[in-house]
């Protein structure tokens, strides 16, 4: 009888593998939005691409997080902001339901993360014109 039990459970192991490697919800995409349009994204270092379109591709799997890196010239760039990857009540509540295991391989990232990057501060004051090293003209 414990034999049969392992076989089952194992069965129903290789069942839940199968089912979460063949599914289309296993492979998921975010999109990132960022204006202005032109800007350079990185997640975990990596350059995936120029907004406005910027798509990340991902498998769903255990709860997981990203850093992301925004940078545009003339613009604060935008700096480990962090994105998690977690639980969602989607298909993968019904497959909790149907087989327990795959629900807990299915955190994935949202569908979308938005960033508006902001334009850099000038350091010089705008009522300062004169040159530097000049003196201004004591009017004798």
């Amino acid at each position: 009888m414990f034999k049969n039990r392992v076989a089952t459970r194992g069965l129903c192991l290789l069942l839940a593998g199968l089912i979460c490697t063949t599914m289309p919800a296993c492979n998921t995409t975010s999109r990132i939005i960022v204006e202005p349009e032109g800007s350079e994204v990185t997640i975990d270092g990596i350059y995936v691409g120029k907004s406005p379109d910027v798509m990340y591709a991902s498998r769903s799997g255990l709860p997981d997080q990203a850093y992301v890196n925004i940078e545009m010239e003339g613009y604060e760039p935008v700096k480990n902001a962090l994105i998690k990857k977690a639980y969602r009540a989607d298909l993968s509540l019904l497959l909790l339901i149907l087989v327990f295991v795959p629900y807990f391989f299915s955190a994935r990232y949202e569908d979308e993360y938005r960033f508006q990057l902001k334009p850099k501060k000038d350091k010089t004051p705008k009522g300062d014109t004169a040159a530097p090293g000049s003196s201004t003209p004591s009017g004798n």
